[in-house]
């Protein structure tokens, strides 16, 4: 059976002609569900694989790369797809919005993505007509139970949410949860053929993206609230004013890539959040096993992707980020680009393209990124000059001391004038794109960080991470500390030691430079006041480890080699993999729930506050949002005998906000001082507050508490309530 991951290899023939089928299928569901025939799940895959797959496949055929294998060519052709879909929504509503007032419709967007497919089609008939060297899929019987024990992973969570959602029963999801462990034990004891390493990673990924994801019928979370907002607000109005100053709109992620999805696909944007970011995002830790696979072997890059999952920002924190998932899957591209050996120009135009994708879809990892490129440069030359000096040196030690070689050059990709580009991409789109609110808020920040560097140096008031590590925490939250910082240590020391023992591996000077470079900007995140903070300290640490993840497999070897004297290196893998898989059961907070403790996780705990909401909830915000387009009128009249509008305000507590926000309302936090709220206010409550009768509060420098409610109400008249949700005014 011919391999569908590697397209690009088929016969002209056969390749066109599977093309052909998928886009017949594309538009025949999309034309009979105009005529009012609808044939669901079947027409919305088929469109997926309209906006995901075939633009980057056909892409890859234009550029004539062949022979990749079926990990980069999935994970190119994703990227590429993803790319060219937001470059083309970007000109469609630049080109379009000259003439019509509303671009974005699914006729112009389905008609632009089969002008780019016709294209690129001619292009790569053109270039690469002659070219025929398919790979072939044995189809046999898989004797393995643990692979089987992978795929069931998906059924169990879907099945489990739902028994969450409706009936707040958990036992499902604690059941694949520790499943999950075996299978990473299978892999490890060699129970599994390695080459199947890849789809486990995958089965493992997007079960834990979906356990938490599909949790409740509506968007939970933090920052999310703001890009449904923002993402909502283009799908109505059908185009993206470029020009409104916030910095979400800026990025291609947030304002056209979900509308592709919401129109061509015709998913609700719940939806397209809850099911088709996680699915794309879940080939982020397929793509550091491909990195780590290149630099050590395939068991450790195996247990470098578990441990980069492991970590509870990657399932609980990622799914609140849509844009930061879509900027996280470039890098990775763009990091696997950097270790190719081969110099093509063809996959510079890859290369250029994936970064400008970083630019458009996160500012936050952009500037990351920038940052950790630039010290990577200098770190490069600063040891290149130190090697230089030691040998030069006449002290016998210093002689004898072997340092990884740098005595070549960094791969040609990552150079002063690659850095130059991508600085000047970032420069130009986030000065000319949203009123330069970006650019203006970086220089903001950064003054920030320069200023209090000195006063608030280490302070917990302002550095984030010294707060999370002193702050009075329980027994099992502790542990959880403490693992989090032995994990860090093992990075340090994989660091060390691939620097005294590079032999042993395959890094080159490239990678550890990057490496080096990722390990201080975490570092500095933890101790430069308000610099990681700015986007959350836990999230800057969860960009780190993807380039950091297979160094804490390494240095837990080598620590377990040194300190028991083991002469086998796979025999420290073992042993560190019961590490890693007590780190996991910490993360997924199911130790908490098996211990009989609140597990602070939406995904496990239904009783947990948390952004997250229900049905009523969601109704009694809409409602509101409704009601709010109602202009109530001043009793006390202009001076020119007109009456007035009243200027209304609404609140409601720490987490209930974000509900508001995502429909539309202009909402703040209720204060602490009831009496301070203006009268004429309206006040949400959601089913929490009513139950517990008490509000969320937050306090610098970064806690929450909460207070009785009582007072809150005095003067107030309820005018909603669906037994969920509440309204005062």
């Amino acid at each position: 059976m011919l391999n569908p991951l590697e397209m690009n290899d088929w016969d002209i023939k056969t390749f066109f002609s599977t093309i052909l089928i998928l886009q017949v299928l594309f538009l025949g569901f999309f034309l009979l569900n105009q005529l009012g025939i609808n044939i669901p799940i079947i027409k919305e895959i088929t469109a997926l694989i309209s906006i995901i797959f075939v633009p980057g496949i056909l892409f890859l055929r234009t550029l004539g790369l062949h022979k990749l294998g079926s990990l980069k060519t999935l994970l190119f052709t994703m990227g590429s797809s993803l790319s060219l879909v937001m470059v083309i929504g970007f000109l469609l509503n630049v080109i379009l919005l000259k003439f019509f007032t509303d671009p974005l419709t699914p006729t112009n967007m389905i008609l632009t993505l089969l002008i780019l497919q016709i294209s690129l089609s001619i292009l790569a008939y053109i270039n690469d007509k002659n070219y025929s060297n398919p790979s072939f899929i044995e189809i046999h019987y898989i004797k393995s139970p643990f692979l089987y024990l992978s795929i069931l992973l998906l059924p169990l969570v879907i099945i489990g949410t739902y028994c969450i959602n409706h009936f707040s029963l958990n036992y499902l999801i604690e059941i694949y949860i520790l499943l999950i462990p075996v299978l990473v034990l299978a892999v490890v004891f060699d129970k599994i053929s390695p080459k199947f390493y890849p789809l486990i990673i995958f089965m493992i990924s997007l079960s834990l993206l979906y356990h938490n994801s599909l949790i409740s019928n509506y968007i939970w979370g933090w920052d999310i609230m703001g890009e449904y907002k923002l993402a909502n607000l283009v799908i109505t109005q059908s185009f993206w004013d470029y020009n409104a100053p916030m910095t979400c709109n800026a990025m291609l992620s947030t304002t056209l890539l979900p509308s592709f999805f919401t129109k061509v696909v015709g998913l609700n944007l719940v939806w397209v959040y809850k099911i088709i970011f996680p699915l794309i995002f879940s080939l982020t830790p397929v793509g550091i096993y491909e990195i780590a696979k290149k630099l050590t072997s395939k068991k450790i890059g195996f247990l470098s992707s578990f441990f980069f999952m492991s970590f509870y920002v990657f399932f609980i924190e990622m799914f609140q980020l849509p844009r930061q998932q879509i900027a996280e899957l470039f890098l990775i591209l763009i990091l696997i680009l950097m270790l190719e050996e081969k110099i093509k120009y063809k996959m510079t135009i890859l290369f250029v393209l994936f970064s400008f994708s970083v630019v458009v879809s996160h500012y936050a990892t952009s500037y990351i990124v920038i940052f950790i490129f630039l010290l990577a440069l200098l770190i490069f030359k600063g040891i290149k000059y130190l090697k230089y000096v030691l040998n030069k040196s006449s002290f016998p030690f210093v002689q004898n001391l072997k340092i990884m070689d740098f005595s070549g050059t960094l791969n040609y990709r990552l150079n002063f004038n690659y850095l130059l580009l991508f600085i000047g991409m970032a420069v130009v789109w986030y000065i000319y794109i949203s009123s330069s609110i970006n650019f203006n808020t970086f220089v903001s920040i950064s003054d920030h960080i320069i200023t209090n560097l000195r006063d608030e140096f280490l302070s917990t008031s302002s550095t984030q991470s010294i707060y999370l590590i002193t702050r009075n925490q329980t027994v099992l939250q502790n542990i959880e500390k403490y693992l989090d910082i032995i994990s860090q240590f093992c990075v340090f020391a994989g660091l060390i030691g691939i620097f005294l023992k590079f032999k042993e591996y395959k890094f080159n000077s490239t990678y550890l430079s990057i490496a080096s470079a990722a390990f201080l900007v975490a570092v500095a995140g933890m101790i430069v006041p308000n610099f990681a903070s700015t986007i959350n300290t836990s999230r800057l640490y969860h960009i780190t480890l993807i380039f950091l993840a297979p160094f804490c497999v390494i240095g837990g070897t080598l620590l377990l080699k040194k300190l028991f004297r083991l002469k086998n290196r796979d025999t420290a893998l073992k042993i560190f993999s019961i590490f890693l898989i007590v780190f996991f059961l910490f993360n997924s907070k199911i130790i908490y729930e098996v211990t009989s403790y609140d597990a602070p996780s939406p995904g496990l705990n239904p009783n947990y506050d948390f952004p997250l909401f229900n049905e009523m909830e969601v109704s009694g915000a809409n409602w509101l949002s409704q009601f709010q387009e109602i202009k109530l009128y001043s009793d006390i009249p202009s001076k020119n005998g007109t009456k007035m509008y009243r200027e209304t305000y609404y609140y409601a507590d720490g987490y209930r906000n974000l509900l508001l926000t995502s429909e539309g309302i202009k909402v703040q936090a209720i204060p602490s001082d009831f009496n301070s709220i203006p009268k004429e206010s309206y006040l949400f409550l959601g089913t929490k507050n009513i139950k517990e009768k008490e509000m969320l509060f937050s306090k610098p420098p970064f806690t929450f508490y909460y207070e009785s409610s009582n007072g809150l109400f005095n003067n107030r008249n309820k005018i909603y309530d669906n037994g969920g949700s509440q309204i005062f005014y």
